[in-house]
């Protein structure tokens, strides 16, 4: 397919992945109350979890019945986001220190990992663009997630800057909202599934 084609849907499918309201987006936003790169750290992590879940996908589907793991995905997923909602609203500084400085990029891999809606869209989506596309598109794909990665931390950090802890009240309390309303559904999700395979 012509490049022309190829690098705006990458790059829009990107986006499609990485914008709408969920849990990484949570987190990133009140990282980069503190820091830009704070925030950062979070998506990259994420982003990481999308290429191992692209890797994993691509080389295992024909021999692998990733629905028989969907029950355990969901309910881990639930679980680690209560976890982070609650240590978010009640413990929002990290502590200091050089041990530290991955701390961002391995809680966004971690939580990229255990993310249900990000497994899921790989095993649909990202799957059946594969099919459909093959590899060249996926270039494209990740740079769309990094560019919204920038953006929305730029803009949070930035505002922040302008509004103060107003906004980082708004934020903190958002964004473990958010996480909690995704646990529920991912505990829904988890009961209705573990039934349909039982």
């Amino acid at each position: 397919m012509n490049l022309y084609i190829i690098i705006p849907l990458g790059i829009f499918l990107g986006f499609s992945m990485a914008a709408p309201p969920g849990p990484i987006n949570s987190l990133m936003m009140e990282r980069s109350i503190k820091s830009q790169f704070d925030g950062s750290k979070i998506g990259l992590g994420a982003m990481t979890a999308d290429f191992i879940f692209m890797v994993l996908i691509f080389a295992f589907q024909k021999t692998v019945n990733f629905s028989y793991f969907l029950p355990i995905i969901y309910l881990a997923g639930a679980l680690v986001f209560v976890y982070i909602a609650i240590n978010m609203k009640f413990h929002s500084e990290e502590p200091k220190s050089n041990i530290n400085t991955f701390y961002g990029y391995f809680k966004g891999l971690g939580t990229g990992l255990v993310n249900p809606y990000q497994i899921i869209w790989w095993l649909s989506a990202g799957l059946a663009i594969f099919e459909t596309f093959g590899y060249t598109l996926f270039y494209f794909f990740f740079i769309g997630i990094l560019i919204w990665i920038i953006s929305i931390t730029t803009l949070v950090h930035y505002s922040y800057m302008k509004y103060g802890e107003v906004l980082k009240r708004i934020i903190t309390d958002f964004s473990s909202i958010v996480l909690l309303i995704f646990s529920a559904i991912f505990i829904y999700e988890e009961f209705l599934i573990f039934h349909l395979f039982t």
